[in-house]
Order: structure tokens, then sequence, then C-alpha cells
């Protein structure tokens, strides 16, 4: 028995259509989760092309809840999308280990937040004294849909 997916299958993406998607969209859904509870939040992030996704966390406070579940989540998912019309549209979710990133590490994520990242005006009423974390998404699983017409 087929599964509504596996209908789907001429509507798949190839990995290098993910990847295209990844380097040009700049922002998504970070899924996190910890203690059987699940935290979707949306998030602007780089791709380095490849294999990582990286997320700056911006500090607003003593207890940030992103940064709590990300600490605790072992395996996250992040998914990106972009809808042109009822049949152009394209979705991608990918998977992995999530991680701080060291700031030794910084120059090569903040190549790749600057190559497709997007920035929320929410980003200047940040308290820069809350701190700025660097996280990445080691990517080990990838898929993407796209819409009939094609991407």
């Amino acid at each position: 028995m087929s599964s509504d997916v596996d209908a789907l299958g001429s509507n798949r993406m190839t990995d290098g259509e993910v990847n295209e998607l990844l380097s040009r969209v700049g922002v998504g859904v970070l899924s996190l989760a910890r203690d059987g509870e699940a935290y979707g939040v949306p998030v602007s992030f780089g791709f380095d092309g490849e294999e990582t996704l990286y997320f700056v966390f911006v500090g607003y406070g003593a207890e940030s809840r992103k940064e709590a579940f990300a600490a605790e989540t072992a395996r996250a998912s992040f998914t990106a999308f972009e809808v042109t019309d009822r049949d152009r549209w394209r979705s991608v979710v990918v998977g992995g280990r999530l991680e701080s990133v060291d700031r030794e590490e910084w120059t090569g994520a903040t190549e790749a937040i600057e190559a497709n990242a997007w920035y929320p005006s929410l980003f200047r009423t940040a308290d820069p004294t809350g701190g700025l974390e660097i996280w990445a998404l080691r990517i080990d699983e990838r898929s993407g849909l796209h819409g009939g017409a094609g991407p």
C-alpha cells in the first residue's frame, strides 16, 4: 500500500534543488523539543551550501526560551518554504544535530548568515547585553517537495 507522500514522487526535489532553496530563502521555522514539549519558532538562517544551517540567537533577558530548548534538543528539524500561488510552491524539511558554535568558529558561520539570512526589525530592539549566540544545525537528513507546476 502506498502513502499519500509516495504519490507525490514526481514532486520530490533533488538535493541540488533543496540546497538552492536553502541558499536563497533565509527564513523558516526551527522545531525544538524538551521533556516531551515541542517548540517551533520562526528564525532567520544562513546556509553554508552543503551541510550546515546557522542561526543567531539574540538575548532578550535572563531566560531565553529558544536557547533553553535548543540546549536540550538532541535532534532538531527545520522547515523553509516559498509559495508563489496554489500550484507553485516549494517546501524543504531538514533534520540533524543542533549545537552551539564556539566563538573561534564564528567566521564561517557569520559568512553563511550574511549570504542569505533575513533580519527582522525586532533585532533593533534586542538588548546586546543579553548576549549573542550562534547555533548550528548539522544536516544529516533533507527532503523537499514542490507544487504541480514545478519550482
